[in-house]
């Protein structure tokens, strides 16, 4: 995988490519699958993950929102510049939806597709689905 990357980084004429996709995807790939045979541990990363279907609905949203209003406002920023407030905005949007919208049945409704359980305080702590009764 660092093989790899470092002909990537030092062949920019091969850009678009094919030999260039097939590389960047092969190093994708070992890079997923390096990561399941490590099986790192972050309680940070395993909060998020309680988000993870929120930011899946809604970081596109933001993400996008603030890559144009970025190029509308400075028009020559480049894409390697957006990355970080991106991810950062993409991440950190959409955990500020649910919990604003965790504060009332009717929102969490609409924009979680979740009812609220009874007697769930504000946050995203009373999320889930209402118990049969």
């Amino acid at each position: 995988m660092l093989l790899a990357g470092s002909v990537l980084a030092v062949l920019p004429d091969a850009q678009g490519t094919t030999w260039r996709r097939a590389m960047t995807l092969w190093i994708g790939g070992a890079g997923c699958l390096a990561l399941v045979l490590v099986r790192p541990r972050s309680r940070v990363l395993a909060r998020l993950g309680r988000q993870s279907y929120v930011i899946y609905l809604f970081h596109v949203f933001f993400t996008a929102g603030l890559r144009e209003l970025c190029l509308a406002t400075f028009p020559h920023v480049t894409a390697e510049a957006l990355w970080l407030p991106c991810l950062a905005l993409g991440l950190a949007g959409p955990v500020l939806v649910a919990r604003m919208a965790a504060g009332h049945p009717l929102s969490a409704l609409l924009f979680l597709g979740v009812r609220l359980r009874r007697g769930a305080g504000r946050g995203t702590g009373g999320l889930g689905p209402v118990p049969a009764e």
